[in-house]
Formats: structure tokens, sequence, C-alpha cells
């Protein structure tokens, strides 16, 4: 989710990201939460899946999809990534959204993230197109 971690990318295009942190506010392996728009927003550092070295910087709601526990109360393990509802026991992958346990679980809502060279954290907050229909 994080483009780069030691600066922007040429012609990045920031249009709808907000900035939520600094790199140094974070703690690897722990959870911060913002709020950006009304949104509780999770961010994490966590070591990066396809390499033996490197961090990546995630973003997810901090609402459980399955009953809306506060994820900021759960757990997270950094070397898979995945995060524990404190309520129910469900687990999801902190990266994808992707509910691990139970398999067919509800889905958890991640966000886009860039992290600039001066380690400002983006975060993008799109609300849901049902969101903005007009009746």
């Amino acid at each position: 989710m994080t483009d780069s971690l030691f600066g922007e990318l040429p012609n990045q295009d920031l249009a709808g990201f907000t900035p939520v942190a600094q790199l140094s506010d974070l703690q690897r392996g722990r959870m911060r939460r913002v709020d950006v728009d009304g949104e509780p927003i999770l961010l994490a550092v966590l070591d990066k899946m396809d390499s033996l070295a490197g961090v990546e910087v995630v973003a997810f709601t901090s609402l459980c999809p399955h009953a809306l526990g506060d994820l900021s109360y759960g757990s997270l393990d950094n070397g898979t990534g995945e995060v524990d509802c404190p309520d129910h026991g469900y687990r999801f992958d902190a990266r994808s959204g992707a509910c691990v346990f139970p398999k067919t679980g509800p889905r958890l809502r991640t966000y886009p993230v860039h992290v600039l060279s001066n380690g400002t954290i983006m975060v993008k907050v799109e609300r849901p197109a049902w969101m903005s229909a007009r009746s």
C-alpha cells in the first residue's frame, strides 16, 4: 500500500490524500488511530512481505465489519500483517482487507497510503459509491 518510503514517485497524484501522521510517530508492528473526515482509521508499519528487509505502511478502518468492534483494542501480528478483533475473534489481513478467520467473513476496508520523503503519511479516504448516490 505504500508507494515509497524514501520519496515521492515522479508525477505522483496526491489529489484526495490527507496528511494524517509522521512516519516517526509510528512504531513497527503497532497500530495508531487517526480520524480522517470522521472516519476512524488505524495506521501500522509492517515488515514487507516480498523482501527480507524494509517496511510498509498500511491503513484500514478501525471498525470491524462483522459487528463494529474497535480493532484498535485488538492485536496486530507484524509478521503476517493480520489484525484480530477483540470482540468476536475475527481476523483480517491488514494489507488486503481479506477476512482470514472465518474464511467467509466480511472484508475489512483498507485505504491507499503514500509516504512522502519528509515522512508525512498521506491517506486517501473515499466514500463508497452508495453513500454518494442521490435518490
